[in-house]
């Protein structure tokens, strides 16, 4: 076989496999109606604080993690909202930031309880827990919908992260929707590899179908 068409196949094979779309995969329960009807949402941001880092390396300092690196994430996400589409993703007209008491949640993370040893432990959140974590949030004093990403796990080993997309009504805090995701990391730099994560559950939404 000519060396120069083998390797010309696996390249063209390699390029499509990079290029495959995106899976979507449909967001929606009984309240999705609601949740479509509703123009304006109020993004409260990543929640961090039941996270677990499982891996053997990229978290030797988990300190820097919890103080500096989940709210730049967070950040990050909102400087760059052409990239991080919360409009386009949810079909809102208007979004409000409201990042403060998730970045407050997140600077209180008990750094003992925060690494796990595998992907399989016990001391991970399911989706029974989220809404006893919506119910701690400080938000009687205003009203309408709400949307926060609570991290499950990040994950080194499988280079991802599994979070739970969740819509809830911010004055009863009531969970409206939650539904768990998996976005795969990349890039430089601890910020922009698990903000990758972020975009990657943004791209794989559809909201309704």
């Amino acid at each position: 076989m000519n060396i120069k068409k083998l390797f010309y196949g696996i390249s063209i094979c390699l390029f499509l496999i990079g290029c495959s779309p995106v899976h979507k995969i449909a967001l929606h329960n009984e309240n999705s109606e609601f949740i479509k009807n509703t123009t304006s949402m109020t993004w409260y941001g990543i929640d961090f604080s039941n996270v677990k880092l499982i891996g053997d390396t990229g978290f030797e300092d988990p300190e820097k993690i919890r103080d500096e690196y989940f709210n730049s994430i967070n950040k990050v996400v909102v400087s760059e909202s052409s990239k991080y589409n919360l409009h386009k993703t949810f079909y809102k007209t208007n979004v409000e930031i409201d990042s403060l008491i998730i970045e407050e949640r997140n600077l209180q993370i008990d750094l003992e309880t925060m690494l796990a040893s595998d992907v399989n432990s016990t001391s991970l959140i399911n989706i029974d827990d989220i809404p006893l974590i919506i119910s701690e949030y400080n938000t009687e004093e205003k009203e309408g919908l709400g949307l926060v990403f609570i991290m499950k796990s990040l994950e080194k080993d499988d280079k991802k992260a599994r979070m739970f997309v969740t819509f809830f009504d911010i004055k009863s805090k009531d969970v409206l929707l939650t539904q768990e995701f998996e976005g795969k990391a990349g890039g430089f730099g601890f910020r922009n590899y698990w903000a990758r994560t972020i975009k990657n559950v943004l791209d794989q939404i559809e909201m309704y179908n």
